[in-house]
């Protein structure tokens, strides 16, 4: 079936610009090929008693506007069905052919539009905005019966349009009536653009607790005995009618207002003591000291005298029309819809799985023209093919294939992808990673270098292991490098590369690594040590005389 409607498609396609067109269908039966010819007045015979479909949104929508076909100055045709000639046809019979505007891109129209509206939700683009609401396809009135006594002696009944026509969807509406009994409100329903005008019924709810609501106040102090019952409802964002809830809002006494008014008794009398003080200050005749002008406080501000108080009241809601599930029915309800959820996930799966395929067809199209330098013509030639297989497959098969065989086919081409975007990608990073690594081996020599130079063999002993072991990491990896450098030169870029950036990586951490062993090691020079020596002691004025002149001393005093 699903061979078919694409058949069906692309038939329809081909007879929008040819006159005739040939339909062909393998197995459809075990066996068994279908093929025919047909031609464009064939096509549109067949399809002749849908003509009053196509003109059937033009007509809604001017009802709804409530114009005629004289304010409108012309019909933009958009999406490829208006491509036909048929539809053309009919709406050029309906309405003129002068009004239909063929200036649009009919399947641009509608991505653009689409990607506007996307751009217009989004906070990262800037466009002139697009402001689109959903309307309630159906009007909605509410019907109850007041407290309020008619002129015949029975109650009021009050009827309320909760939603017009063509209404805002997702938007709630209130019903309120003051009273103090239960009662019940009717909601009908008319269709927004129904042709009769009829009325139907929609729902109903009763609303319970209203006598005894007064009772669960917090505050005793109800001013009326008489509340105001709101009722909520809303329309979802799917346009599903809801009763949302039921309460009664009661007038109080604010118990902070009995508070404002004893402070504002108090301020009354601080501000007359306020401004005797201040008057006896300007007449300086006061022994008193008065108080400072700024001492007196602002007025008090006054609460609101009454607040509301609201009691949630029961609602039972009864739906018109639906009977409510309950044992088997309801399982088998619940049964049917996760079936339904797990089908639209299957889909979803599918259909992802389909665009990665396509997706990926076109990348490795594009992949086997730039990538000619790290290919060779028998890859190139083998990822063509397997490219062209893929998109016939694909073209034939997409919609009734399994997840699964999607899949295989996805990881196929990608095994074909995946070592020529490697091999482009080392060709375009390797000599970078070569640069950072030849950089850090500098700086790990100049390190080395500056320990040996600054620091004794004694003072280097705690780290001689971890200095010895970065020389000899440093020495491997330059020998290394140099031979895997010559080693990949000798390749060609289509080869395999035998020197690889992850390996270069590894290399470089390695040096790190030892290098931050060695730096938290903290090397210290040793400070020398001085020796202080206590000077002598002085030699007394006899001691250091010399024998002679005790000599010439005696004999001087026996001369005289």
């Amino acid at each position: 079936m699903n061979r078919l409607l694409k058949e069906a498609k692309r038939v329809k396609t081909i007879l929008s610009a040819n006159t005739e067109a040939m339909a062909s269908v393998e197995g459809v039966l075990a066996g068994v090929d279908f093929r025919t010819q047909l031609s464009r007045a064939e096509f549109e015979r067949a399809t002749k008693h849908l003509a009053q479909r196509i003109r059937g949104p033009i007509d809604d929508a001017l009802k709804a506007a409530g114009l005629t076909m004289a304010d409108i100055d012309s019909i933009v045709l958009v999406g490829g069905g208006t491509r036909m000639p048929f539809v053309q046809k009919t709406l050029g019979d309906a309405y003129g052919a002068t009004k239909l505007s063929r200036n649009v891109n009919a399947e641009e129209a509608c991505v653009m539009g689409a990607v506007f509206k996307g751009a217009t939700l989004s906070s990262h683009f800037r466009v002139k905005d697009m402001r689109l609401r959903d309307a309630m396809p159906y009007a909605v009135r509410a019907t109850y019966s007041t407290e309020a006594k008619s002129i015949l002696g029975g109650n009021k009944q009050e009827t309320v349009v909760l939603y017009p026509e063509f209404g805002p969807v997702g938007v709630r509406r209130v019903i309120r009536d003051t009273r103090t009994s239960d009662f019940s409100i009717d909601f009908a329903a008319k269709p927004s653009l129904g042709k009769d005008g009829a009325w139907t019924d929609l729902a109903s709810v009763k609303v319970s607790g209203v006598p005894g609501a007064k009772g669960k106040l917090k505050a005793k102090q109800a001013v009326s005995d008489k509340p105001e019952v709101r009722v909520t409802v809303q329309t979802n964002e799917l346009g599903v009618f809801e009763v949302v809830k039921a309460e009664a809002a009661f007038n109080v006494t604010n118990p902070g207002y009995a508070t404002y008014l004893e402070d504002l008794a108090l301020w009354e009398t601080e501000s007359a003591q306020w401004e005797a003080s201040t008057a006896a200050t300007e007449s300086e005749s006061s022994l008193v000291e008065a108080p400072k002008k700024s001492s007196l406080r602002a007025r008090p501000v006054p609460p609101p005298e009454l607040v509301v108080e609201v009691v949630q009241l029961d609602i039972d809601v009864a739906t018109h029309g639906l009977v409510k599930l309950g044992g088997d029915a309801l399982e088998k309800s619940r049964a049917l819809l996760q079936l339904m959820d797990d089908d639209d996930a299957a889909r979803a799966a599918h259909h992802g799985a389909v665009n990665g395929l396509e997706s990926l067809i076109y990348q490795l199209r594009d992949l086997a023209d730039d990538a000619t330098d790290v290919t060779t013509e028998q890859q190139r030639d083998a990822l063509s093919d397997a490219v062209d297989a893929a998109g016939d497959w694909l073209d034939t098969h997409a919609e009734m294939a399994s997840l699964k065989d999607i899949q295989e086919r996805t990881a196929q081409l990608k095994a074909l992808q995946k070592p020529i975007v490697f091999r482009r990608t080392q060709v375009a990073k390797r000599p970078e990673h070569i640069s950072a690594l030849r950089a850090i081996i500098k700086q790990a020599e100049s390190l080395v270098e500056l320990y040996r130079v600054g620091y004794t063999a004694e003072e280097l002993e705690p780290a001689s292991e971890l200095l010895q072991g970065l020389e000899d990491t440093l020495r491997n990896t330059t020998v290394w490098l140099d031979d895997m450098v010559v080693k990949q030169e000798a390749l060609a870029m289509s080869d395999e590369p035998v020197l690889t950036t992850t390996a270069i990586d590894d290399k470089a951490v390695g040096i790190e690594r030892s290098l931050a062993k060695l730096v938290a090691k903290k090397v210290k020079k040793k400070v020398p040590e001085v020796t202080v020596s206590e000077p002598k002691a002085e030699a007394t004025e006899a001691d250091d005389e010399p024998q002679s002149s005790k000599d010439k001393g005696g004999a001087g005093h026996d001369e005289l």
